[in-house]
């Protein structure tokens, strides 16, 4: 299917007509109705995304389907929904391990940081390697800081060029606002701006944006403050 490719690609403007065609010939095709899941949830459509995933798996489950669901319902803030959904079956790490960290963020974001940070495991002992997202647990447990975090995120990047550092924006921001410390928003933003469209922390990063009513980039200077540096602009040219 074409649309696959433009996802892949990512490019949505073209994805969001293949998969519309597609569902056109084939309305119960839960191939498509996934794609169009994920080109909604691109768009900010959360309530539509779901719709499709839930949809698509009732077609034809696949073992990955409580994990788009489940992400989901956080992008809809219905956390305990996206709790509930994220508790099923994990596979093993470290894509099981994403499970547990949009699982913990539902928890936290409903009960709190302390009650939710059972639902994280075991951190990392001392010494031990862990494969990226790893290093996020021990981040949300509180035992590396914020820059020991970028640095696996670096070092994993080099290693498998999958944009491991925008990821550790996103978390990053979560746990910013979950703390209500540092720049969450700007965070988001970061995130944003550095990851694939295609990355479920891209939505995530674009949905706290939009649920906080700030724009997905930094605004430019008002025209106010514009107005303001002109007479000074105009005075130093003037010296020189």
């Amino acid at each position: 299917m074409r649309a696959t490719a433009d996802v892949a690609r990512p490019d949505f403007d073209a994805a969001r007509g293949d998969v519309e065609h597609a569902l056109r010939l084939e309305p119960k095709s839960a191939a498509a109705l996934r794609l169009r899941g994920i080109v909604r949830n691109n768009a900010g459509d959360h309530a539509g995304a779901l719709a499709d995933y839930q949809a698509a798996h009732a077609l034809a489950p696949r073992p990955e389907d409580p994990f788009v669901i489940g992400s989901t319902q956080f992008l809809l803030r219905r956390f305990g929904d996206a709790a509930a959904t994220l508790a099923r079956r994990a596979p093993p790490a470290p894509d099981g391990t994403y499970w547990r960290l949009w699982r913990y963020m539902a928890l936290a974001r409903r009960d709190g940081v302390e009650r939710a940070s059972g639902s994280l495991g075991p951190g990392t002992p001392p010494g031990t390697a862990v494969p990226w997202p790893g290093p996020v647990v021990d981040f949300f447990h509180g035992t590396i800081a914020a820059a020991t975090l970028l640095d696996a995120a670096s070092r994993s990047q080099a290693a498998r060029n999958l944009s491991q550092v925008c990821e550790a924006h996103f978390y990053m921001a979560e746990d910013a606002l979950l703390r209500r410390q540092g720049d969450a928003f700007g965070l988001f933003r970061q995130a944003v701006q550095e990851c694939p469209k295609n990355f479920h922390e891209y939505e995530g990063a674009a949905a706290e944006l939009r649920a906080a009513g700030m724009p997905l980039t930094a605004p430019g200077p008002t025209l106010a403050a514009a107005a303001a540096s002109a007479p000074s602009a105009a005075a130093a040219s003037g010296a020189r």
